[in-house]
């Protein structure tokens, strides 16, 4: 049985927000037309809530590229958020299927009393979720810490997720990426209005989470996306992840996909055709079926490579336009949490059933887990003992002796190494000396922990993936006490990123120096800075650091090169 509060924890995802408004409802008019939105938390901030900036991608509009908003008349209630995109997430346990396919909005806040001559630089939110989950509204991004600071403009969108937001037949009848497109088309919509709600369209920094950060990182390279914004920051994510490979047949997978739902092939204009009249939950349960084992690979649909066309979002392999600096040389941060694997691998380590089937079958599991395509046997084989000897101290089992070593595994090749690699490729190209890197580690501890929402138990595995959110965004879980060492490193942690969203660098919070990362750096690696529990009345603490594990580096570099 679930503990009480991972049951709450579960039960608060459909709570569409968390506080009251206070006095009567504001109007903000633009070129669509005027929304009605309403203010929170004593007068603190406005929000605008559900602002649609695509047409519903429903009928024929399923499996098509966004299509902007048709213009109404009368106002429009801007008061109450939308469902999240259709979704199921694996990542929890007993997943359902929820949400809507109606569901390309965006939510706007900012604080109350913005002079009419000020403009407040943007801050635009791509959440997580491994491109297949998810939620932008209020009780998973909740704006009231950025809005306590009182210095940004805050916008969350919502974009197609699964099979809606990434099926592709390869060719023009169903090109794919249509997620990453909604995020290009809202993109949009904040350059054009933003003004309107008092923000400034030449300061818009884009932030995400997971695989909101590998987004980040593909609009960098994006042709679609040139010019939509000035600053970027990576959280816990990267664009040459290998939940971020493209997908390397995606003709065949439509056809699996269609006879997962009773559909024979016939040819790609009339599979989309009819899978756009195959009912939207019917579809999306269909994908159970698809996965290998367990609910992996996480995500099964992902970015495909298109044709060359004006509207194509990306043409060539994520990976060989990084490495070969074919991105938009802006002001950029990224960082990770000290055990990112945790997303995934903390819920087999503390399912028996599910280890005991992993344990039966690791020697051919495990490359699978990597996501790493061996083309024989024997190669297989040879890869599973070095991974079993690099971070399973060389036992054929996964066991409580090095499961937080299978963690790591996770956390190497999904999360660190591309970090490295994506800020190593970085450096090469871009103008380091007016835009260098800046790198941040999170490694506090505090009292609630998403490894909760991850496993359904109270072992302990560290920080985990997503526990830096706590102290940037409102979330499911209960809000920290005023005043407390948890509060304090929110509105630190939040000061941080807008910094960087004012000037284009974190502010230096260390005592220590912060050696930049730029192409003229001498040592080892760049700095960065780390927030650590302290012992002291504070309770935290920022330091430099530059422990970066070559060790683990080249472990990757021999395995992927």
């Amino acid at each position: 049985m679930l503990p009480i509060v991972f049951t709450v924890l579960l039960a608060t995802f459909s709570i569409p927000i968390y506080c009251v408004p206070v006095c009567e409802n504001p109007t903000i008019c633009y070129t669509d037309g005027c929304i009605q939105g309403k203010v929170f938390q004593e007068e603190l901030y406005e929000a605008y809530l559900g602002i649609p900036y695509a047409q519903p991608p429903v009928g024929n509009l399923r499996f098509s590229n966004p299509i902007p908003v048709k213009p109404w008349s009368g106002l429009l209630n801007a008061t109450v958020t939308k469902p999240d995109c259709i979704q199921k997430n694996v990542l929890l346990p007993n997943a359902v299927a929820s949400g809507s396919e109606d569901c390309l909005y965006l939510n706007v806040y900012r604080p109350v009393n913005i002079p009419a001559t000020k403009r407040l630089p943007v801050m635009v939110f791509i959440h997580g979720g491994g491109f297949f989950a998810g939620s932008a509204g209020p009780s998973m991004v909740g704006p009231q810490h950025f809005m306590e600071n009182g210095e940004v403009i805050l916008v969350s969108m919502a974009y197609r997720l699964g099979v809606f937001g990434f099926l592709s037949t390869g060719d023009n009848h169903c090109p794919g990426n249509f997620g990453l497109k909604d995020q290009t088309l809202a993109l949009r919509w904040v350059k054009s209005n933003i003004r309107a709600f008092g923000g400034d369209d030449n300061e818009i920094t884009i932030f995400g989470v997971s695989a909101g950060g590998a987004a980040v990182q593909m609009h960098m390279m994006s042709p679609l996306s040139q010019g939509l914004f000035h600053r970027g920051i990576i959280m816990s994510g990267s664009a040459i992840a290998p939940y971020n490979e493209p997908t390397k047949n995606p003709s065949c997978q439509a056809k699996k996909q269609g006879r997962a739902v009773g559909i024979q092939y016939i040819n790609n204009k009339d599979l989309i055709t009819k899978l756009r009249k195959i009912d939207a939950f019917k579809l999306l349960d269909s994908v159970d079926g698809l996965k290998t084992w367990s609910v992996d690979p996480l995500t099964y649909y992902r970015p495909v490579i298109e044709s060359n066309r004006s509207d194509a979002f990306m043409v060539q392999d994520p990976r060989i336009t990084w490495r070969t600096g074919q991105f938009q040389h802006i002001p950029f941060m990224t960082g990770v949490v000290v055990r990112e694997g945790a997303v995934r691998a903390s819920a087999i380590v503390t399912n028996q059933p599910l280890l005991d089937d992993l344990n039966a079958n690791l020697k051919d599991l495990l490359p699978k887990l990597m996501e790493i395509e061996m083309k024989t046997k024997r190669k297989s084989n040879e890869l599973f003992e070095k991974l079993k000897n690099f971070y399973l101290n060389g036992t054929d089992i996964v066991n409580e002796d090095n499961r937080l070593g299978f963690i790591d595994m996770f956390s190497d090749r999904a999360f660190v190494y591309p970090y490295y690699k994506t800020v190593q490729n970085y450096i090469q190209y871009a103008d380091t000396e007016r835009h260098p890197v800046s790198l941040y580690r999170f490694a506090f501890k505090g009292p609630i922990s998403y490894s909760l929402a991850y496993t359904g138990t109270n072992i302990d595995i560290g920080v985990v993936h997503l526990d830096d959110t706590l102290y940037l965004l409102g979330s499911l879980f209960p809000p920290f006490p005023k005043n407390s060492i948890y509060s304090n490193l929110t509105k630190t942690m939040v000061s941080f990123y807008v910094s960087f969203a004012k000037n284009g660098r974190p502010m230096h919070l260390s005592k220590d120096a912060v050696n930049e990362c730029t192409k003229f750096h001498k040592g080892q690696f760049c700095d960065y800075q780390e927030f650590s529990n302290s012992d002291d009345e504070i309770g935290f603490e920022v330091r430099t650091k530059n422990n970066f594990d070559c060790r683990m580096v080249n472990f990757w570099d021999n395995i992927l090169h």
